[in-house]
């Protein structure tokens, strides 16, 4: 079995050193261009269990 962990993309709470915990951030661009990127290398494995944060950054 392997494992994929990712970690969500950059987020408007990254900036600052804030510390986000459960506030709900949404994606920058940045982070929206580092989603597609995961995802676009994910594709090629196939469907897959996902288990994610609720949070619009997730």
């Amino acid at each position: 079995m392997e494992i994929y962990l990712v970690r969500h993309g950059h987020s408007t709470g990254n900036g600052g050193n804030q510390i986000m915990g459960w506030t709900d951030h949404p994606l920058t661009e940045v982070g929206q261009a580092q989603a597609r990127a995961v995802a676009a290398r994910l594709a090629p494995l196939g469907p897959m269990p996902v288990i994610c944060s609720d949070l619009q950054r997730a």
